[in-house]
């Protein structure tokens, strides 16, 4: 991936003590937590120069060259009118998956959505 591409981040929030624990929507792995963050809660917050105290959670892998491609891949499989080049999308994916030795949501439950 070249210096000027850039992937979305893997960021969720909720309200303080609220959710105990998250997994990357991407790659299935434990997201890290800092709990009771002042912060933006989304987009339009940070335009608004709105924070909040939030709980943030974010994917231990998301800095990987294997997790950026995984979240190209499934982005790439929701932006596609093609249910066969999602399916063989999700092949890739399900190779980039194994290959990272990442435990977390299984190959078949993606494959099932």
């Amino acid at each position: 991936m070249s210096e000027f591409e850039m992937t979305r981040t893997i960021r969720y929030t909720s309200e303080p003590g609220k959710v105990d624990s998250m997994r990357c929507e991407v790659c299935g792995a434990v997201c890290q937590v800092r709990r009771d963050v002042e912060t933006y809660s989304g987009m339009i917050a940070a335009m608004a120069k709105k924070t909040s105290r939030l709980d943030v959670f974010t994917c231990p892998h998301q800095e990987t060259d294997w997790h950026n491609l995984a979240v190209r891949l499934v982005d790439a499989i929701d932006e596609t009118p093609s249910r066969r080049l999602a399916a063989l999308m999700h092949l890739d994916l399900e190779d980039v998956l194994i290959g990272s030795g990442v435990e977390g949501v299984s190959v078949q439950e993606r494959r099932d959505e």
